[in-house]
C-alpha cells in the first residue's frame, strides 16, 4: 500500500511538472533603451529559441517614456516602439536564423516606460496576454527613431 501511495505521488507531480513546461514561458523583460543591452538580450533569447524549436517567439512591445540617460526620459514618437522591435525581429531572422514564422509580435499597448517582453510558446498553447499600465501617453512630434540603425 504505501509503496502504491508513493508511486501515485510520483506520477502526480510529473504530470504536473510536464503541465507547467507545456505554458507561456517568459524568458525576458526589460526597458528597451539601450542598442547593446538589447542585442546581448536578444541573443540569449534566440539560444532560448533555438533550444526549444517547437516553440513560438511572441514579442510582447509596450509603448512608452524612453530612457534617454539614467535620470532623463523623453516622449517617444507614435509607433515608435513597433519600429524597434521590428527591427529585433529582423535581427532574429536575418542574423541568428530563426524562422519568421516562428516569431510573433504583439502590441501590448502602454506602459511608464518603453519596453519588451519575451516569451517561448509551444505550438498548443496560449500566447501571454499583455499588461499594459497605462490608457494613454503624449507623443513627441516627428517620424520614429529606431534602436539600433547602425546595425540594421
Amino acid at each position: 500500500m504505501k509503496q502504491i501511495l508513493h508511486t501515485v505521488i510520483i506520477l502526480l507531480v510529473s504530470f504536473s511538472v510536464s503541465a507547467q513546461t507545456r505554458g507561456a514561458r517568459k524568458v525576458d523583460e526589460f526597458v528597451l533603451s539601450n542598442c547593446e543591452v538589447a542585442m546581448a538580450r536578444l541573443d540569449n533569447y534566440a539560444l532560448s529559441l533555438q533550444n526549444e524549436p517547437t516553440t513560438i517567439a511572441h514579442i510582447i512591445f509596450y509603448e512608452g517614456k524612453i530612457l534617454e540617460s539614467l535620470s532623463k526620459k523623453i516622449l517617444p514618437r507614435r509607433g515608435e516602439a513597433e519600429a524597434r522591435v521590428n527591427d529585433l525581429k529582423r535581427y532574429l531572422v536575418e542574423n541568428r536564423l530563426i524562422p519568421s514564422n516562428r516569431i510573433e509580435i504583439i502590441n501590448g499597448g502602454i506602459r511608464k516606460e518603453h519596453s519588451v517582453e519575451f516569451w517561448t510558446v509551444p505550438n498548443d498553447a496560449s500566447a501571454p496576454k499583455p499588461t499594459p499600465t497605462l490608457k494613454k501617453i503624449k507623443y513627441a512630434k516627428g517620424n520614429p527613431s529606431r534602436l539600433c540603425s547602425e546595425m540594421f
